[in-house]
């Protein structure tokens, strides 16, 4: 399955999520101590605190991230992160209850993967200790590709006539 990971330690002072919520990334996913923690979905997901000066891919999906918050100016693909973006992490420190320091710390964020889409579990609630590593949701593993091969030689297929044909994966059902 797919899974949310949390990335801080403290107490869960809010859960935003319940299971089969859709989740994307900007959304509200959990607070701990206070600091609401948001989804992250992005191709690539934040490993180390970025401040001014810093470059890389980490800081192109962050710029991405902060634009699609609406808290910076789409400024190409740049991989520098440089004042415009730290005004726009002191704004998402301001709104998220973090502190005001220009720097992203990646606990601020839980990386989406690609594949989730609801929540299908939720793992913590209001009061609960959370430490880093720990699941906060999960979601039902995707499948990539199912293919239909022939069976060996005598194998019948039957003849459905005009009733649907219905494809299924555990509980999941695809016509």
């Amino acid at each position: 399955p797919e899974e949310l990971v949390s990335r801080t330690s403290g107490v869960v002072s809010s859960v935003w999520i319940s299971p089969g919520d859709a989740v994307k990334s900007g959304e509200r996913i959990i607070s701990v101590n206070g600091v609401q923690i948001t989804a992250f979905g992005q191709d690539v997901p934040l490993y180390r605190p970025l401040s001014r000066g810093d470059r890389g891919t980490d800081v192109i999906a962050l710029r991405r991230f902060l634009s699609e918050q609406g808290l910076l100016e789409s400024s190409g693909e740049t991989e520098r992160f440089d004042w415009t973006v730290a005004e726009a992490v002191r704004k998402y420190q301001l709104r998220v209850g973090a502190p005001v320091d220009g720097v992203f710390l990646p606990e601020y964020v839980m990386f989406l993967p690609r594949g989730f889409t609801l929540a299908d579990t939720v793992e913590v609630r209001v009061g609960d200790l959370i430490s880093s590593g720990e699941v906060v949701a999960s979601a039902p593993p995707s499948v990539v590709e199912a293919r239909f091969l022939p069976g060996a030689e005598g194998d019948v297929i039957n003849d459905f006539g005009s009733e649907p044909l219905v494809f299924s994966v555990d509980d999941r059902r695809v016509p």
